[in-house]
């Protein structure tokens, strides 16, 4: 059943908060989930956006997810942080 799961997101649809249309990356990271932060790079350089979706293949696909953001760890510092102050 994995395996099935993992095929099923050999392509990752991004979308980035400054605009309105998704684009579709190459993907071989099993973790990464539907609204996960994954840094991939565009035309403008490394840059982060949202899993919106996945697909089987994609033929607009040419780059690589680089990888997921680990945001959990992010919000636990901060909550560390305020706990000190």
């Amino acid at each position: 059943m994995s395996t099935v799961l993992e095929n099923c997101k050999r392509v990752a649809v991004v979308k980035f908060d400054s605009g309105y249309k998704s684009y579709d990356f190459k993907n071989d990271i099993k973790e990464i989930e539907l609204g996960d932060k994954v840094v991939v790079k565009t035309s403008l350089g490394f840059t982060v956006g949202n899993v919106v979706d996945f697909k089987l293949e994609s033929r607009l696909a040419s780059e690589w997810v680089i990888q997921r953001v680990d945001t959990e760890s992010y919000e636990n510092r901060l909550q560390k942080e305020k706990r000190k102050n």
